[in-house]
């Protein structure tokens, strides 16, 4: 009975398989968080464009461009859901010289939607003694640009 069972579902599974082809790899790969995405970061007064990148391992990276350049922040992400998850990431706060002045700890829970989510959370700002310096509710919307993880994420 265990064979025939066995049997039954191994042949299911590949007529799954040979019935989506690549679409259904697509699809499997859309119900997870990994890979690379391009969005936007909104916050009271100001609104800045980032990329986010969630590996396999639970590792996030954030890339935003200023003034003084491109910064590479770095964290991790859990699911939360079934289309749900966290992430946090410690980002590096540098005056226009470039100089250290601190660290904002990023915390955001986001619910995805095929190759776009959007997210929501509160940044607590710290200077480089770790004081808290104040908090920041911000909202960030996301397009995934590449099922693969930047190398800052794995």
């Amino acid at each position: 009975m265990k064979t025939r069972l066995f049997l039954t579902l191994t042949a299911a599974a590949l007529s799954v398989v040979a019935t989506t082809g690549s679409a259904g790899a697509a699809q499997l790969c859309s119900l997870t968080p990994v890979g690379t995405w391009s969005g936007t970061v909104t916050r009271p007064g100001a609104t800045d464009h980032i990329q986010l990148s969630f590996g396999t391992s639970g590792h996030a990276c954030l890339i935003t461009t200023s003034g003084s350049g491109t910064a590479t922040s770095t964290g991790t992400w859990t699911r939360s859901g079934s289309q749900q998850f966290n992430y946090k990431i410690k980002e590096s706060m540098t005056d226009e010289n470039g100089t250290a002045t601190g660290w904002i700890q990023i915390n955001q829970d986001a619910v995805q939607q095929g190759t776009d989510f959007s997210s929501s959370g509160t940044s607590r700002i710290y200077d480089l003694n770790g004081n808290l310096q104040g908090s920041v509710t911000s909202h960030v919307t996301a397009t995934r640009t590449s099922s693969s993880a930047l190398p800052c994420a794995t």
